[in-house]
């Protein structure tokens, strides 16, 4: 249709933050790829739900974010936790693989820090970690992990960056046939898919039927309408 607007990407623009969103086929999926480029770097945040679980879309309009996917859970077994500056869980040192610092727009590798998340955070080294399959990051230093995790497909939610400040890459994959035909994609894959965009580094988050990626109010992947309540996020407002 003449002067009709495009789908795909999808935008936003202001005077620190710039998304473009993408939707490509990539192996066996479906990919929702969001690039974000910000230079105040205290936009990008992660939080817990509100009281219970949440969907993400609910998540969003709560924290009246422009981007939200679904983050990592919670867990007994997830390792120490920080969200949004505040220390929910330390075990006395770094056990996430993934570190964010508001301050300075790093995502980064964690298990590289000496010292305990709270000494970590009240000296202003991070503000959130991400902490899902704590054991391995998918690339580290630009070199991709091995296939440790196996070759099963499903949905994903992952994250990385090419070492820049403000400069990173939220991404959504379908998968187990939730759109009528994408299988999904394998760990090994994701980090395969962001070496494609010059991320350098890269790590999982919460996949399978959490995957969900809200932008603008609008949930962009096959979890529209049947949205699982989850308990952590990653938003930028």
């Amino acid at each position: 249709n003449v002067g009709k607007k495009p789908d795909w990407p999808k935008t936003y623009e202001d005077e620190t933050g710039k998304i473009t969103i993408i939707k490509e086929w990539y192996k066996n999926a479906g990919v929702y790829a969001a690039h974000i480029e910000f230079s105040d770097y205290d936009r990008l945040k992660s939080t817990t739900c509100s009281g219970g679980n949440e969907t993400t879309s609910a998540a969003a309009e709560r924290l009246e974010a422009i981007l939200t996917i679904n983050g990592d859970y919670s867990s007994d077994h997830s390792g120490g936790i920080v969200r949004n500056g505040k220390v929910l869980r330390d075990h006395g040192y770094c056990d996430a693989p993934g570190v964010y610092n508001q301050s300075t727009g790093i995502l980064e590798y964690g298990k590289k820090l000496n010292g305990s998340l709270t000494s970590l955070v009240n000296s202003g080294r991070i503000t959130d970690t991400f902490n899902f399959c704590k054991e391995s990051v998918y690339i580290n230093n630009g070199v991709l992990a091995s296939n440790r995790w196996g070759d099963s497909r499903a949905q994903r939610t992952f994250m990385g960056t090419n070492g820049k400040a403000g400069d990173i890459w939220l991404c959504v994959s379908d998968g187990r046939y939730n759109d009528g035909e994408s299988a999904g994609l394998t760990y090994l894959e994701c980090g395969q898919y962001l070496q494609t965009k010059g991320c350098t580094f890269a790590l999982p988050l919460d996949g399978g039927g959490s995957s969900t990626m809200v932008f603008e109010g609008e949930v962009l992947n096959a979890e529209k309408g049947h949205e699982r309540a989850v308990v952590d996020f990653v938003y930028f407002r």
